[in-house]
């Protein structure tokens, strides 16, 4: 009998260390920034995976590809479990003498801290259902996961400003078939188009010299790009001038929205034409006239 209750014990420790793990080395606060070594690992997959510079965050793409932070993941599958053994276990099963026992486990005090931090009590579930119960705690971690991603993801190089719904993928994953215009137009989103403002980042270059070599002497943001640059002054009227006369008027950031998160095939796969042509013509593939 005092096997089976140890092991009782060690079983339940267990995932106390699995939802443990995920916080100390997959969470992105400023409390756990030494511990974030094991993330090293799992971030350059993920460029690797989508082709992006370095200089996007983990938690911009996590945003952009609709994927849960490995954190809630862990959350989600301990809070199951541990459910589980609450509503279906015997009342004469050893779980449930080892659940009821006045000397609290280290995993149901960890548990319980978690739901503290979420604003919940172990007694705010008392009259629900097992489902009703998984439904709310997993609703509230993610809001709290998304409240993370989006002051992390918040930058430069971030899709951010292009969504305000994060429950389903950007229509272009599934409206561009060709993995190059794909990765042109996400390249796009993210604002890692090649330019002087991306190069300025890995060299330093303070961004008010960031300059493009066309001859306007203005910074080769992705609005100089998208909408001034004269090297790529043919590709434009081929792909965007016939957007961008219907939005005569329209502020640059207006332009962008309709150009980067419109729901249209059509706009979506001129605008994705355009900065492949882009990249081809900066990688010195396509000179232009």
């Amino acid at each position: 009998m005092e096997f089976l209750w140890s092991l009782c014990h060690k079983i339940l420790n267990w995932w106390t260390v699995f939802g443990l793990v995920s916080q100390k080395h997959y969470t992105f606060g400023p409390k756990v920034a030494t511990h974030r070594a094991p993330l090293a690992s799992v971030l350059p997959v993920l460029l690797t995976a989508t082709k992006l510079p370095s200089c996007v965050s983990y938690a911009a793409i996590c945003l952009e590809t609709r994927q849960r932070l490995l954190e809630t993941r862990a959350w989600l599958i301990t809070f199951k479990f541990w459910l589980r053994l609450h509503y279906r276990s015997s009342t004469s099963s050893l779980i449930a003498c080892f659940l009821k026992e006045s000397q609290s486990s280290v995993w149901l005090s960890v548990i319980g801290n978690k739901i503290a931090t979420m604003g919940f009590s172990m007694n705010s579930f008392a009259d629900l259902s097992e489902k009703a119960v998984f439904v709310l705690l997993k609703q509230r971690l993610v809001d709290m996961e998304l409240q993370v991603l989006r002051s992390q993801a918040a930058g430069r190089c971030s899709p951010l400003r292009w969504d305000t719904s994060y429950t389903r993928l950007p229509e272009y994953f599934s409206q561009l078939i060709s993995p190059h215009l794909r990765r042109a137009f996400m390249l796009a989103r993210f604002n890692v188009l090649p330019s002087a403002v991306l190069e300025g980042r890995f060299k330093k270059t303070p961004y008010h010299l960031r300059f493009c070599g066309c001859g306007l002497e203005e910074i080769e943001s992705l609005e100089h790009s998208l909408f001034y640059c004269r090297r790529y002054k043919d590709i434009r009227a081929t792909y965007l001038d016939p957007i961008l006369q219907k939005a005569i008027g329209l502020s640059e950031e207006l332009k962008l929205c309709l150009l980067l998160a419109s729901q249209d095939l059509v706009i979506t796969e001129l605008v994705a034409n355009f900065c492949c042509c882009l990249i081809r013509r900066k990688n010195g593939l396509d000179q232009g006239d």
